[in-house]
């Protein structure tokens, strides 16, 4: 019994079907994780508070957005400022975590903000006063780290106010840093 070599035919039609299969495998098993083959990145503009995410998909780019948050939207006059991004997640299919960046922490800092302005109200001046210490202790330290130790402050100042039954945060709340 001899073994038949399949002729041009049979091979463009294998390499029809096995090629793309193939390349979807690759694309969604995370064997490469992190890179622009298919990964998504959150940046964080630490001037303003802005995240961006931004989409790849064999190394091109398809998609980018950028969303005000509670800090931006509390600090409009930092917004004619020039952006300064830097990168907080990158995250691809099949891998349930992001390499670790200097600025990892830092759209959570602003959720807790956010979540904590829920449960107590802060005056206007207190809130400015909040998200202009937590992008200064961003810009001064180029991380994240100081800023978590106020946003923890915050938290703590906020949870003994609604202990207290009060339902108002203000400027004598806000922690020294």
């Amino acid at each position: 019994m001899a073994l038949q070599i399949p002729g041009k035919r049979h091979f463009w039609m294998a390499c029809t079907v096995l090629l793309p299969l193939l390349t979807l495998l690759l694309l969604v098993s995370g064997l490469f994780q992190w890179s622009p083959l298919n990964c998504w990145h959150e940046d964080i503009d630490i001037k303003t508070g802005r995240i961006q995410h931004t989409r790849y998909l064999l190394f091109c780019q398809i998609g980018k957005r950028t969303e005000e948050t509670w800090l931006s939207q509390s600090v409009p006059d930092r917004l004619k400022t020039a952006p300064d991004w830097h990168r907080v997640h990158t995250f691809s299919p099949g891998v349930a975590h992001s390499p670790h960046y200097r600025f990892h922490n830092a759209i959570n800092q602003i959720k807790t903000l956010e979540m904590l302005s829920n449960h107590v109200t802060y005056d206007l001046a207190a809130k400015q006063a909040i998200a202009n210490k937590v992008l200064e202790l961003w810009n001064s330290s180029d991380s994240d780290r100081e800023a978590e130790d106020f946003v923890n402050q915050v938290w703590a100042n906020s949870v003994a106010i609604a202990k207290n039954g009060q339902q108002r945060f203000s400027m004598e709340n806000i922690p020294d840093a």
